[in-house]
Parts: C-alpha cells; sequence; structure tokens
C-alpha cells in the first residue's frame, strides 16, 4: 500500500468517526460548560455537564426545531435551552409548566397559591463544599410540588436589579425557569417563557468540573491538578444534590 492510499484511507477513516461522534452528540448526548453562578449550590461554575438530548424528543443536525417530540420538561428538571434574550444557552430548573400561577418574592416561589416549602441549612460543612460564604448566602432545601428535593441559595446582600414581586401565568407549551441562585440569576422574571421547541435537553450529570478560582497556573509551586479539579463531583447526579 503506497502512503498516498494509507493516508487518504486513515484520513477518511478518522472523517467517519468525527461525522459519527458530531451525529451523537447533537441527537444522543451533550456536553454543556457551565461558566457562571447562576445555578449554585446544585451546579458550581467549571462544571461540565451530559445532556440528554433525547429525554424530550429527538433533534437533528442544522435544525432548530425537535424533529419529533415525545415528552415535556417537568417541574424540578434542570435543562438545557436556546438563550431566549440572545446567542448561546443557558441551563435552568422548571419551576411552572403550562397553567401554573408563579409568584415571586425575596427568591421565595409560591406554586398555584401555595409557597413552596423551605428548610434552611446550618451546617458549616455544607457551605464549604458548595463554596459559599455563610456571611452572604444561606442554603436551603426547597420542595417544589410533584418532584424531589433540591438545594437553592439566597443572598443575604440587598439586590438592586429584582424585578418588582408579581404573579406569572404560564401558558400552555411553555416553561417558567429559574436558577437555584434565586438572587443572581437573569431567567424568566426577566425575559419571559421558554418554549418547548427551544429545548435541547435535560441535565443529568456533571461530567467534570475545574474551578474557575483556582487554574494550574494559579496553584502553588509543588503543587498538582488536584488542587484545581473537583473531583467529589465527577458524575455527579444533578437529581440527587450531595450533602
Amino acid at each position: 500500500m503506497t502512503l498516498k492510499r494509507f493516508l487518504v484511507r486513515e484520513g477518511l477513516s478518522l472523517a467517519f468517526v468525527v461525522a459519527i461522534v458530531s451525529f451523537l452528540r447533537v441527537t444522543v448526548f451533550g456536553l454543556y460548560y457551565l461558566p457562571s453562578d447562576t445555578m449554585r449550590p446544585t451546579l458550581l461554575p467549571g462544571d461540565t455537564l451530559l445532556v440528554n438530548r433525547l429525554a424530550y424528543g429527538l433533534h437533528l443536525p442544522f435544525q432548530e426545531r425537535p424533529f419529533t417530540s415525545w415528552a415535556s420538561p417537568a417541574r424540578g428538571d434542570v435543562i438545557v435551552f436556546r438563550n431566549p434574550s440572545g446567542e448561546g444557552v443557558l441551563v435552568k430548573r422548571v419551576v411552572g409548566i403550562g397553567g401554573d400561577r408563579i409568584a415571586v418574592e425575596a427568591g421565595r416561589i409560591r406554586l398555584n397559591g401555595t409557597p413552596l416549602e423551605e428548610v434552611e441549612l446550618t451546617d458549616e460543612s455544607l457551605y464549604a463544599r458548595y463554596e459559599v460564604s455563610a456571611q452572604v448566602a444561606r442554603l436551603s432545601w426547597e420542595s417544589p410540588q410533584g418532584s424531589s428535593p433540591h438545594l437553592v441559595q439566597h443572598s443575604l446582600l440587598p439586590h438592586r436589579s429584582l424585578p418588582d414581586a408579581r404573579e406569572f401565568v404560564v401558558p400552555p407549551g411553555r416553561f417558567f425557569c429559574m436558577g437555584d441562585h434565586r438572587d443572581d440569576s437573569p431567567e424568566s422574571r426577566f425575559w419571559g417563557f421558554i418554549e418547548r421547541d427551544h429545548v435541547l435537553g435535560r441535565a443529568e450529570r456533571v461530567a467534570y468540573s475545574l474551578s474557575p478560582a483556582r487554574t494550574p497556573a494559579q496553584a502553588p509551586a509543588g503543587v498538582g491538578a488536584d488542587s484545581w479539579i473537583r473531583w467529589w463531583r465527577t458524575l455527579l447526579s444533578v437529581r440527587e444534590p450531595a450533602v
């Protein structure tokens, strides 16, 4: 076999593998890097998420709308969707579905007239684990109706940009989404409801997590990668908080 034929064959094999992996990433699974603080404590800045692209339907390459749908996001799901106010994608938690009445005041949610139960956490080790200062924020268990409890964060500092409290009625086929960092998250209170066709998938696990606050270049001499890799978050379930 000549060198030219060998290179052509290997190039075609590589192109085939790249095409298959790209197709699977669009239709079956995806990776999403979280750069922001808006989903803390459930997700931390530097998390890379495994996203189930088949959770609600089938997406084909180069198509904005799903090819077919077989399910809808439920309350409590953490979803990835196209940014309704600009380019890129966002990750938030579904708080309300079609027909729900949502009221938010000081980060606390009232769903269909009933406040969601919250239990404040005082364990200092949990604040350290989720990199939260107890002097500026508090962590709570929130128990949504019909879904499992999850952690949320409330700021103890005054905020200037939060909209006035009012009630939102979710239209059919749309979703009201919020970040788990309830006082520092652009979400449905600001840019409205999420359309079903804009949902790209459901976040399932943290593939891996790198602390953006401490990169290898910032580590002291002689300190290895362990200083910035959050090993405890590897393959962590998004639905089951580690406490």
